[in-house]
């Protein structure tokens, strides 16, 4: 459903393109790594 909702968006909407480095990624994996789980549970 939200994928509905940026598809729609974006056909609306004409974004220019972005400098920014982190753009054009694809951020698949959103859960803590490793050391950051580790960080967290230190009392």
């Amino acid at each position: 459903m939200p994928y509905e909702l940026a598809e729609k968006l974006s056909m609306l909407f004409s974004l220019a393109p972005s400098g920014k480095h982190m753009s054009d990624r694809d951020l698949v994996r959103l859960e803590p790594s490793a050391s950051l789980r580790y960080q967290a549970a230190a009392p």
